[in-house]
């Protein structure tokens, strides 16, 4: 007998109608012609709907299986932490900010001296956000007087076990491979601490792998599991030591809270426990403060970051030699966002102070406010205390770092295009332009020194449906120079320094730039960089405040001030003298106009040349 049935079936059909169609079409051919009724009616057809519905759903999951097993598509976070742990990389759980503070008896008290503070004694503040937030003194200490003060170290969290023994117990079974859960989530992993039978001197130590231990060795990894929790793992007696059977292993870990657990100075205000007794065994009132920021707190890794992060210190050898190798280190690292580094060659003229040096240049969402002066002391004690050794020990010994403080550039940008208004609804074309341009400058697309060309802008603009053409009139790191003496007398105060026409922003290696409205962002901003003066600052007066008590207006001092730059030789040189600017929360950095046109040509040449017909002003509200 013949064969009747199809020579080959397109697999490339995976979704429930193309399927469908496909077994419908075939169906005379595997009958013969004896199936003919192919309407939804038939009870036959329901039967196919149905293995197209059920097929659909299989090679959905085939598809998705598929790409889990492809680590640029994947999408679970198991898949990619096991990819990841092959390339030697483990995917960063969330960490726990670390620090000091100084703790010392209440001056409303009066105990018998000396004072025991005991160690793991719990303290509490409030996070750079509000949010309140514990912590825990690791050590123990001995007041000796009233003016005695004892700087403690303390982590942000929840020390893991009972109260007697501030640890997990686990009892060893003698097997190679040991394998043991930490059965909660969010363990910073780097502060598990394994020690024998409750002999703090016997310490295990964590490893990132076994491959240089010895049979001897007394060593312990730690991986996250697919719930996220994490597992230690001991040796198999060639490499790492077999904890020996029946054997008690006391293992400490901080429970956290992540990014929320960075504060700043003075944050932490009240001793939480009270368990602390003089010398005849009476309760004494502690008090507690940190003069210096606690930081290192952050979040677990995303997987985009995870994978960029793995490939990056595969890249790097996990030695700092190339400026692209400290970037790639630095953004590794727990509230480092983004990372830059470069070199005298880099610089626009020679500066042969940078011979040997390599600059360096960071931003942390933590820690975006420096005139706040505990938001700067955050940024500063992490640089110092993770960043500064993490790459110094990775770095040739004859290089040295410089690091330079990050700019957030505000970017101003004034635009015109032409709509057909009979077509297509001016203001939803102005919103999807306004979108299109916030998130091609979204903070997660920006880069350090970035150039924001005109070129660009255009080809970005004319990409979106409804716009005929696009003339860019205006591109600044500054608003018009205005001030309001009233809502509805508006007053330009000085020409505009804007370049006319406008050119190229070439920003500066340690500029990020900003055209999403600010507080969408970032809580503040970063300030002028350090060779620049702000000087007859202010002298103008805001009519527009009311005094609190009397009503009256007030006389707030706002907008004009002459800018100075200070130049290298200490020489300087006076800037935009004159201009007023008025601080204005609602200031927005797109400014867009409309002409209704169909005709390209209607432009004309240049930036600056006006369509014929009226213009129609729509400012979007960000």
């Amino acid at each position: 007998m013949k064969n009747t049935y199809p020579a080959s079936i397109n697999l490339t059909y995976k979704d429930y109608e193309t399927i469908r169609q496909d077994i419908i079409s075939k169906l005379p051919i595997l009958t013969n012609g004896k199936w003919s009724n192919l309407n939804e009616s038939d009870p036959g057809i329901a039967i196919v709907e149905l293995l197209a519905a059920m097929l659909d759903n299989v090679y959905y999951y085939q598809d998705a299986a598929i790409n889990e097993a492809y680590m640029p598509n994947a999408k679970q976070r198991t898949a990619v932490m096991k990819f990841l742990r092959a390339l030697g990389y483990e995917t960063r759980n969330v960490a726990a900010a670390k620090g000091t503070v100084k703790v010392g008896v209440a001056a409303s008290t009066f105990p018998v001296y000396p004072v025991t503070v005991p160690p793991f004694t719990s303290v509490t503040g409030k996070s750079m956000t509000g949010v309140p937030v514990s912590f825990t003194c690791i050590d123990g200490t001995v007041l000796q007087s009233a003016s005695d003060k004892a700087e403690l170290s303390v982590v942000q969290g929840t020390i893991l076990g009972d109260s007697t023994n501030h640890a997990l117990l686990i009892v060893a079974d003698g097997q190679p491979d040991q394998k043991y859960l930490i059965d909660y989530l969010n363990v910073d992993i780097t502060t598990v601490i394994i020690y024998v039978n409750g002999n703090k001197s016997d310490v295990w130590t964590r490893v990132p792998s076994f491959f240089s231990s010895k049979s001897n060795d007394k060593h312990f990894i730690v991986q996250l599991n697919d719930d996220l929790k994490p597992v230690i793992i001991f040796g198999n007696g060639v490499n790492g030591f077999i904890p020996t059977s029946g054997i008690t292993l006391y293992v400490q870990a901080v429970q956290t809270d992540g990014s929320t657990g960075n504060v700043g100075i003075g944050a932490i205000i009240k001793v939480s426990t009270s368990t602390s007794f003089d010398a005849n065994g009476n309760s004494v009132t502690l008090v507690v403060k940190n003069d210096s920021p606690i930081v290192g707190g952050a979040d677990l890794e995303s997987l985009d970051n995870a994978k960029m992060n793995a490939v990056g210190q595969v890249y790097s050898v996990k030695k700092a030699v190339t400026a692209e190798d400290f970037a790639l280190l630095m953004t590794s690292l727990p509230s480092v966002d983004k990372a830059i580094a470069w070199g005298e060659q880099e610089e626009q003229y020679p500066n042969y102070e940078l011979l040997n040096r390599v600059q360096l240049s960071f931003f942390s969402k933590q820690y975006t406010d420096f005139n706040d002066a505990s938001q700067l002391a955050g940024y500063n004690m992490l640089r110092d205390t993770l960043i500064k050794p993490f790459l110094a020990d990775r770095m040739p010994i004859t290089s040295r770092m410089v690091f330079v403080y990050p700019r957030l550039v505000d970017i101003y940008i004034t635009l015109r295009l032409g709509i057909d208004t009979n077509v297509y609804n001016p203001q939803l074309v102005i919103s999807n332009v306004t979108q299109s341009i916030q998130n091609y400058f979204a903070f997660d697309n920006v880069t350090f020194g970035q150039a924001i060309r005109i070129s660009l802008l255009q080809r970005l603009i004319n990409s979106v449906e409804g716009v005929a053409w696009v003339q860019i009139t205006r591109l600044a790191k500054f608003p018009v120079p205005t001030f309001v003496l009233s809502e509805s007398q508006p007053e330009v105060v000085a020409p505009d320094p804007a370049p006319n026409p406008p050119v190229d922003l070439i920003l500066a290696r340690n500029e990020l730039p900003i055209v999403v409205e600010r507080n969408t962002v970032f809580a503040a901003s970063v300030p002028t960089a350090s060779y620049l003066e702000i000087s007859l600052f202010p002298n103008i007066s805001d009519q527009s405040v009311k005094d609190g008590l009397t009503g009256a207006l007030g006389i707030n001092n706002v907008g004009s001030f002459a800018l100075t730059v200070i130049n290298p030789d200490g020489q300087s040189d006076s800037m935009l003298k004159g201009i007023s600017i008025i601080p204005n929360t609602v200031l927005s950095h797109l400014t867009i106009t409309y002409v209704p046109s169909i005709d390209a040509n209607n432009a004309a040449v240049g930036y600056f040349n006006k369509p014929s017909g009226d213009t129609a002003v729509y400012c979007p509200k960000v």
